[in-house]
C-alpha cells in the first residue's frame, strides 16, 4: 500500500480577500480548504487541510435583508444570561467573528474543529503577516479562470451568456 510522499500532506497557505463576498458562500469555501477536502487523497479521519487567511473581514456582504435582521446569540451560564446583539452592532466591536462563527458552524462537530479553526487567521482589514508564507490566492485564480473562458468565447461548447461549459 503506497502511502504517499511528505510533499502530498504539506500545508498551503490560501488568501482569500473578503471584501464584497457572500458570507455564507465564502464560509463554505474557507472551510472546504481547512479541511483539505479539494485534495485528491482526502480523507476524513486524517488532518491534512490547509491554512487559510483571510483578509477585509470587516467588508463581508450579506444579501437580501440580513444586514438589519441577523442577531448573533450567546448565553453566559447564568440565569437570565442571554446576549442579542445586532449584526451592525456586532460588527463594529468584533470585525472578523461573522467570518469566524459561520466557518465554525461549517465545520464538522467533531475533535479536529478546533484544530481546523486554528488553521484559520482572520484579519479586519488588508494587513497580514503571512505575506512570504502565501501560495494561493483565491481571487487571481477565479479571475485567471474567467480570462481563460472569455478567450474561447467562439468555442462552440460555452455557453456565452452563463459563461458555462457544455456539451462535454
Amino acid at each position: 500500500m503506497n502511502k504517499g510522499t511528505g510533499l502530498q500532506y504539506t500545508r498551503v497557505f490560501h488568501l482569500v480577500d473578503a471584501k464584497d463576498k457572500i458570507l455564507g458562500k465564502l464560509a463554505a469555501r474557507i472551510s472546504i480548504a481547512l479541511r483539505g477536502k479539494y485534495k485528491p487523497f482526502f480523507n476524513p479521519a486524517v488532518d491534512h487541510g490547509d491554512f487559510v487567511v483571510v483578509i477585509n473581514a470587516r467588508h463581508v456582504a450579506l444579501t437580501g435583508n440580513k444586514g438589519a435582521q441577523k442577531t448573533y446569540r450567546w448565553h453566559s451560564g447564568y440565569m437570565g444570561g442571554l446576549k442579542e446583539v445586532k449584526y451592525p452592532e456586532f460588527v463594529l466591536k468584533h470585525p472578523t467573528a461573522p467570518i469566524e462563527r459561520a466557518v465554525y458552524g461549517m465545520l464538522p462537530k467533531n475533535n479536529l474543529r478546533k484544530v481546523f479553526m486554528n488553521r484559520l487567521k482572520v484579519f479586519p482589514d488588508e494587513d497580514h503577516p503571512y505575506t512570504a508564507n502565501i501560495l494561493k490566492h483565491h481571487d487571481v485564480e477565479y479571475e485567471r479562470l474567467l480570462e481563460k473562458i472569455s478567450k474561447q468565447e467562439n468555442s462552440p461548447n460555452i455557453n456565452k451568456s452563463t459563461k458555462k461549459i457544455t456539451g462535454m
